[in-house]
């Protein structure tokens, strides 16, 4: 994992990463290169340009969280 800088994305300032995923799938490989931004310690975007057996694909994903839900450790 490689750290990118920091980025603004929609009004909110993010730390930015990159990283190349390789996977052997049965004789083929699978390579991904991916970039994620994270704020708050958590991911609020990811882009992935993979490629399977000569085919590329492009996924883009943009993550929101319910500010709703509440989650605390247990009490002993």
């Amino acid at each position: 994992v490689q750290y990118q800088g920091q980025e603004d994305l929609n009004g909110t300032s993010t730390q930015v990463y990159s990283y190349t995923s390789t996977v052997d799938l049965s004789g083929d490989t699978v390579t991904s290169q991916v970039k994620m931004w994270v704020a708050n310690g958590l991911p609020v975007r990811l882009e992935i340009n993979g490629e399977y057996a000569g085919i590329k694909s492009k996924t883009v994903q943009n993550i929101t969280y319910d500010p709703s839900i509440k989650i605390e450790a247990p009490t002993q």
